[in-house]
């Protein structure tokens, strides 16, 4: 073997000193003296060391080189790594990369083929780790290298088409998110499979997808480790490998099923929701499992405020960002809980309700008014002491507004469409439904206004009932009353322009 291929190279050599000063392959490619440059892109491995082992050109070790860092501030993914110019018996060096992954005690290798005639730079991520069995096969087989690395590459790209050949492809690929020992058990397990071309990449990337998909709650994660990639490749490449429909604004709240017989979660239903993307504000799209919560309240979909309020017994749960939340503090849970039975008894403030309108619930009072929260401004029903403190005193009590409460506490609230109607609140109180200055300010609104008691039993005394009689009861006994025009002001109970209500012996008497 040693004799064939030495027909394959050339070494130039100075005539007075013998040295060596230059090593050439057949077709002139210059591999010796030379330099190999090395950049790592494994960034989940921490205390690098890059050795490049010489080799025969029977691929058998010669001896070993340190390749020294090469750059003092490395970039954010990659190291990088260099040897001395030296003299290289062939073109062919195996590049070792040892390693500690960053939260165990366990240290990893990853080695690679170089025919340093074709280039002295390598390029060692996650792709160039996993192909180089495959590419050292080939090579053996007298491909070169070159054509190796490019037909294990094409060859990959053509399966993983839901992914980049990049570092995120490997850790997702490989579930580095689940644990460390496992991302480089299953590295393992893809190189040996990908040189005996055995490889399924459907299999691996289905069981990569179900190991993620359970390891979020909604758009949680839940791992054991922190995971640090952005959260739209994780949905992507879920949306990708389960066969989903398209999932963006439109869509949003739709939902789609795992349909891929080798999933583990094959048929279950998976919604379309918004998310925000780790670390920023942006707005992604992704398909999401139904959190337990919403399988018993409702779906809550992602949203940048409260999109819904719902009150379950006595506790108030917020859809917030794609949760509900449960509101601990009781007065915030009470004064929902309160808000809701207010607008639908009296109707919602702010719409129905005009600002600044009083009622009550049970013996508490409450003041529609607009109030800033956590949530923004928003139109509320308030039992702050400092909104109605004014009305539970002796002077608030005889305001219009606070008589209008009380009397909508047991006859709802006085309308347009209850203009004109009269209700007996307690023996002596009397009130009619009109257009009144109920708020503060005087601005104009329905409200219970108080009348007497010959209003409330005998009405209007006009030219159209003139000779009317009633009987008005009081807490002794009954007056009979008469409607008549232009009563004297001593005997008027009630005078209206020229109109009024008279006692029926006056009357009888003046009209004899």
């Amino acid at each position: 073997m040693a004799l064939s291929l030495s027909f394959l190279f050339s070494s130039c050599s100075d005539e007075e000193s013998g040295t060596v000063v230059g090593s050439y392959t057949s077709d002139g490619r210059l591999f010796s003296p030379n330099t190999v440059q090395v950049e790592v892109m494994l960034p989940y491995l921490k205390d690098l060391k890059v050795k490049v082992v010489r080799l025969n050109y029977g691929f058998e070790p010669m001896d070993t080189l340190e390749a020294k860092s090469s750059r003092e501030y490395p970039e954010e993914h990659s190291s990088y790594f260099q040897t001395d110019n030296v003299d290289f018996s062939s073109p062919y060096v195996r590049i070792v990369v040892t390693g500690e992954i960053e939260s165990q005690k366990q240290e990893v290798t990853f080695e690679n083929l170089l025919d340093i005639s074709r280039t002295n730079y390598l390029v060692v991520d996650f792709f160039a780790a996993v192909a180089s069995l495959r590419v050292e096969k080939l090579m053996k087989s007298g491909v070169s290298w070159a054509d190796a690395f490019e037909r294990t590459k094409s060859r990959m790209a053509q399966q993983v088409k839901p992914l980049s050949l990049d570092m995120d492809w490997g850790f997702i690929l490989c579930e580095g998110f689940v644990s460390d020992s496992a991302y480089y058990r299953n590295f393992l397990e893809l190189r040996d499979e990908l040189a005996k071309d055995s490889l399924d990449f459907s299999t691996l990337q289905v069981r990569a997808a179900d190991a993620m998909l359970e390891r979020y709650v909604g758009f949680k994660w839940t791992g054991e480790l922190p995971y640090t990639l952005w959260s739209d490749v994780s949905f992507d490449f879920m949306k990708n490998v389960y066969n989903f429909k398209t999932c963006n604004y439109e869509s949003k709240g739709t939902y789609d099923t795992v349909k891929v017989s080798k999933s583990k979660f094959a048929g279950t239903v998976l919604m379309c929701d918004a998310f925000e993307l780790n670390y920023s504000y942006e707005i992604k799209y992704g398909y999401r499992n139904i959190l337990e919560r919403e399988n018993e309240l409702a779906v809550c979909l992602y949203s940048g405020v409260v999109q819904d309020t719902l009150l379950v017994g006595d506790s108030v749960y917020y859809c917030r960002k794609g949760e509900w939340e449960l509101e601990k503090d009781k007065k915030v849970a009470d004064g929902v809980r309160y808000n809701r039975i207010l607008n639908e008894t009296y109707g919602g403030c702010g719409d129905s309700v005009r600002h600044g309108i009083l009622r009550f619930y049970n013996d508490t009072l409450f003041r529609c008014l607009g109030k800033y929260g956590t949530d923004g401004y928003r139109r509320i029903w308030s039992f702050d002491s400092s909104d109605v403190a004014y009305y539970e005193t002796p002077e608030g009590m005889k305001s219009d507004s606070y008589k209008d409460a009380r009397a909508a506490l047991e006859n709802g609230t006085c309308n347009k469409s209850r203009e004109g109607e009269k209700i007996k609140l307690t023996e002596d109180e009397f009130f009619i439904c009109k257009s009144m200055a109920l708020l503060l300010g005087g601005e104009w609104s329905n409200g219970w206004s108080p009348i007497n008691r010959i209003d409330y039993y005998a009405g209007t005394c006009n030219e159209d009932n003139i000779g009317r009689s009633v009987d008005v009861p009081t807490d002794s006994t009954t007056l009979s009353l008469v409607c008549d025009y232009q009563p004297p002001l001593d005997v008027a109970y009630n005078k209206l322009n020229n109109y009024g209500w008279v006692p029926l012996e006056w009357y009888l008497k003046e009209h004899e």
